[in-house]
């Protein structure tokens, strides 16, 4: 049986490997958020979800204000189908830049996923509410409503 540490040490092995393979074709900084965002959106393009997890984790890490790096990650753990970790991502990435209404609809889609439509609700009408031209956000809140009403 594997020890936590050799499961995180298989992972980052793993990872490594796959940044060699990607710095082949791509310019890599290993210090770099963006690097790490421009490599888990390939690692993702790949269906590697996991692999990419890491990397947006990692863009995260050297980058902590960055909207766009929580953003990427919610929407890769969202793909994964880890909805708990998505939220954090994408409430993390709405209080960077609170103006981004994909964040606030991506957001809403994990909450639905939650059976928090309450939550998601408020999300779908913040996400028109800031760009009320935003027609995924009016079909997300028509469903999420209809759902609501579904299960009441």
């Amino acid at each position: 049986m594997q020890t936590h540490l050799q499961e995180v040490q298989d992972k980052q092995r793993h990872l490594d490997e796959e940044i060699a393979a990607y710095s082949e074709s791509h310019e890599f900084h290993p210090n770099s958020g963006e690097s790490y965002e421009t490599f888990g959106q390939f690692l993702r393009s790949k269906g590697k979800i996991e692999d990419a997890i890491i990397g947006f984790h990692q863009a995260c890490i050297l980058n902590p204000q960055s909207a766009v790096a929580h953003h990427q990650l919610g929407y890769t753990l969202a793909r994964g189908q880890r909805w708990d970790e998505a939220i954090i991502a994408y409430q993390k990435a709405g209080e960077l830049n609170p103006y981004s209404p994909h964040v606030q609809y991506h957001l809403g889609q994990a909450l639905v996923e939650e059976g928090r439509l309450e939550e998601a609700i408020a999300h779908f009408k913040q996400s028109i509410t800031i760009d009320p031209e935003f027609e995924e956000g009016y079909d997300a809140l028509k469903q999420a409503i209809a759902k609501k009403k579904g299960s009441l």
